[in-house]
């Protein structure tokens, strides 16, 4: 199972300010097909002619005023239909504050990332006893990668909740800005569904 991580968030100072880390669970032998159909889908709708010649933001399509446009909301709807006929599962946890990937510490993995890693090996758990899901941040530049790994790895082999999550494979692997934030482009529409959303506190 591939599963793609992100974080949305904003500015301390940003009214109600809250960031939302998602993860996007994708079949591995599904992938290929379910990228393809992406594609198309951009096509139709964006005119795009190349598959990085629009990299989907949650902002633009899901914002108070974006979402009432004809045009994305059947974006989305089909965008939906689309996770769900290739077994697409997005899970997001939602938190007061902003917590960007940067401030991360190399000795402490924030209570909102801990929480999807959970949802994660939960998931995996009910629905795929005999896989393990393959983990990829959103690469962002050496220095946090590193900080993102060494904490992460540190919360897998020295944390007692880590050490349970026995269905997540402890190597964290980055990919490219571009196709994780489409990866989230799911999670953050959650966000705007109360129901399917974990909210968590730093003190919990």
């Amino acid at each position: 199972m591939l599963v793609y991580a992100d974080e949305s968030y904003r500015e301390q100072n940003t009214a109600n300010c809250k960031s939302t880390f998602a993860a996007v669970c994708i079949p591995e032998d599904r992938y290929r097909a379910f990228e393809i159909d992406l594609f198309r889908l951009k096509k139709h709708f964006w005119k795009v002619q190349e598959p990085s010649d629009l990299e989907l933001k949650g902002r633009l399509l899901l914002s108070e005023r974006a979402i009432e446009l004809p045009k994305n909301r059947e974006f989305i709807r089909q965008l939906i239909a689309l996770l769900r006929e290739y077994n697409i599962v997005p899970l997001a946890v939602v938190q007061d504050g902003s917590f960007p990937l940067s401030t991360l510490k190399v000795d402490h993995l924030p209570q909102l990332y801990r929480a999807v890693l959970r949802r994660v090996d939960r998931y995996m758990v009910e629905k795929y006893p005999n896989d393990h899901a393959v983990l990829f941040f959103d690469g962002i530049d050496h220095q946090t990668n590193q900080k993102v790994a060494v904490s992460f790895t540190n919360y897998m082999f020295r944390h007692q909740a880590g050490i349970q999550c026995q269905h997540i494979l402890p190597v964290p692997n980055f990919s490219d800005s571009h196709r994780l934030r489409e990866a989230g482009t799911p999670g953050r529409l959650l966000r705007r569904v109360p129901q399917h959303v974990i909210y968590v506190s730093e003190s919990r």
